[in-house]
């Protein structure tokens, strides 16, 4: 008979073969580590997060370390603080990217690659957070609420994205309450650009006392531009285009005093343009263009001789031309068309020595067509058609050799000889 002992060894050398001991597994990477090797595997093969392999010294632990990885950055202690792979054609999710291995992340950049999925709610643990752009890409769902948690950040890009949902108005708090603690309380620049929110504009987006540029452009949402949007009074940049606005301008924008550009075209809004906005010395662009807004144009909208891009076309302004546009030099770009604008083109309007297009058709304007119009020689788009224009065309104008993409002047009661000359020869 076999001895027992014979069997005992095998079985326990059997054993020892298929659970090594703990002795001789290997050393635990470092969590951040981790995370990221958990979430490179997720992805499919990617050239930019290939790089991301074990550097393991001496068989030394502490040496597993991501900081010499592409789109890593550390602090002196080895910490993590800024992932930026902006640019590099990544495709995937964020599903696996784990944030809670993260708490000293300051910088998250993502910007234009082909991610998809949903914007994971853990992303509100990275409470240290600074700057975060997610912006073209393809993610979609809502807006996590957990960005609330992000009270640092100071830059928050979903631009160009699948987003749907309204915006909540909890992230936009009192920063005066005491009981604000969470919420986008340091948020300077905040953009979500061409996605597919909708529902009206909450008026708690007015407490962003810090904010300096606000993109909700090319969206969908709805109802009146909120009252509470005046008392954003570090704004430089408000873009609401695009979307379906409706009511009046709120008469306190006229208080943004370092509003630069202001972006309302393509919307349902109506009434007058409050004067107050002529008042804003910082004007460089203001976009009114496709609206129902009537009355008149804010005469002094050039008062601050900076206006450089005017466009309030396809609209039922009446009465004149804003008289500050007369000595206006900064002007590019004019666009006024389909109006009932009345006034005098040889009265109204002056040199424009930087001046490439101009478009004063179908308003009710009168007046002769001055040669000074030559003296716009960077001028490539010229439309003065269908007004109550007479006199005669200024041979001068065949001086406007840039002049390529149209000049009509049709429509109108001018008379005359019509020159030969280099420029676009069709009147």
């Amino acid at each position: 008979m076999p001895n027992p002992l014979i069997y005992l060894a095998l079985a326990l050398s059997a054993v020892l073969v298929v659970f090594p001991l703990p002795s001789a597994a290997q050393p635990p990477s470092n969590p951040d580590v981790e995370a990221l090797l958990r979430w490179n595997q997720s992805l499919p093969n990617q050239t930019i997060v290939s790089s991301w392999i074990l550097n393991q010294t001496n068989g030394n632990s502490s040496a597993l370390s991501p900081c010499n990885w592409r789109g890593i950055s550390c602090n002196s202690a080895g910490n993590v603080t800024g992932l930026n792979l902006a640019y590099a054609g990544l495709q995937g999710t964020l599903d696996h990217l784990n944030f809670s291995y993260f708490p000293l992340l300051l910088h998250l950049d993502l910007i234009d690659n082909r991610l998809n999925g949903i914007i994971p709610a853990n992303i509100g643990l990275l409470s240290n957070l600074v700057y975060l752009d997610l912006s073209n890409n393809s993610f979609s769902g809502t807006i996590p609420l957990s960005i609330a948690n992000l009270t640092k950040v100071v830059e928050l890009d979903f631009s160009l994205n699948n987003i749907t949902g309204q915006l909540d108005l909890r992230l936009f708090p009192d920063r005066g309450s005491s009981q604000a603690k969470t919420g986008l309380l340091s948020i300077q620049r905040l953009l979500f650009t061409n996605n597919l929110l909708s529902g009206p504009l909450p008026s708690e987006i007015g407490n962003l006392a810090y904010l300096t540029l606000l993109a909700l452009d090319d969206n969908y949402f709805f109802g009146p531009i909120p009252q509470s949007l005046g008392n954003l009074s570090k704004v430089t940049q408000l873009y609401l285009n695009q979307n379906h606005f409706s009511g009046q301008i709120p008469k306190n924008f006229g208080t943004l005093t370092e509003l630069t550009h202001l972006f309302l075209f393509s919307n349902n809004l109506s009434g007058a343009v409050p004067e107050q906005i002529g008042n804003l010395s910082s004007l460089v662009v203001v976009h009114l263009t496709w609206n129902n807004l009537s009355g008149q144009l804010p005469p002094q909208v050039c008062q601050g001789g900076r206006l450089v891009n005017f466009t309030a076309g396809y609209n039922n302004f009446t009465g004149p031309i804003p008289v500050s546009l007369k000595n206006c030099t900064s002007l590019y770009r004019v666009r006024l068309e389909y109006n009932q604008l009345t006034g005098n083109l040889d009265q109204d309007f002056g040199v424009y020595p930087n001046l490439t297009h101009i478009n004063l058709s179908h308003n009710k304007l009168q007046g002769k067509i001055l040669p000074t119009w030559a003296e716009c020689r960077n001028l490539q788009f010229l439309s003065f058609s269908k007004n109550h224009l007479n006199g005669s065309i200024p041979y001068q104008i065949g001086n406007l050799v840039k002049l390529q993409i149209l000049l009509d002047l049709s429509h109108n009661k001018i008379h005359g000889k019509i020159y030969k000359w280099d420029g676009y020869n069709e009147y």
